[in-house]
């Protein structure tokens, strides 16, 4: 009987869309160009790119678009990444606990779970930390042997608490990431959702 895991997800931006979804409503909503590349990075919202000579109305647009990003109707748009559904299947199918952490904002859970079921994805939980709660402790006492992310500080944070992860860490390759040097950590990277398949199929003591 192969080895049974506790595998972690992050959402927005690993299984869900959300980046596409924010750069045409920001030119529906606002009229502006909101590049992928600054995803995540918040205080890019904030600036004099969107009106340039109007400081202060671009920094209105940004607060808007910060709210919009937490908002879980404008988060319930978004697709799933390619082949995300079917691998989280894949694996929920071989007896593996299928965890769903992410800092959307507490409370809201019932949307993204709702969200979630629209797509056939399967989950054993879902947890929304908001941007207060620790990513990594949080992971840590949820015994994961797993976690797959977009933002390189999550990944981090979850080897400083927890050095030895079953199945590894997964950074999955986005505009605002590719230059993150992770040469000190054993923190893998990956392109696609048939890479993650590949890389829960063949690390650790599968």
């Amino acid at each position: 009987m192969h080895q049974l895991y506790r595998l972690g997800f992050d959402i927005d931006e690993v299984v869900s869309t959300l980046s596409d979804v924010l750069v045409a409503h920001a030119k529906k909503e606002y009229g502006v160009d909101f590049k992928k590349e600054n995803y995540g990075h918040y205080e890019s919202f904030i600036g004099h790119q969107y009106i340039p000579g109007d400081p202060d109305k671009s920094k209105s647009i940004g607060l808007k678009l910060m709210e919009d990003a937490c908002n879980p109707h404008i988060q319930n748009t978004a697709i799933p990444i390619k082949d995300s559904p079917k691998t989280i299947l894949k694996w929920k199918n071989l007896n593996h606990k299928i965890y769903f952490v992410s800092s959307r904002n507490i409370g809201e859970e019932e949307h993204t779970k709702k969200w979630l079921n629209n797509y056939g994805i399967p989950f054993d939980g879902v947890y929304h930390l908001g941007h207060n709660i620790s990513k990594g402790v949080f992971c840590k006492d949820l015994k994961l042997d797993f976690f797959l992310e977009d933002m390189v500080s999550h990944l981090i944070e979850l080897f400083e608490v927890k050095n030895y992860w079953r199945k590894g860490l997964l950074l999955f390759n986005r505009p605002w990431n590719l230059k993150a040097d992770l040469t000190h950590f054993p923190i893998s990277r990956c392109h696609t959702w048939t890479d993650v398949d590949s890389h829960l199929t063949s690390y650790g003591d599968y």
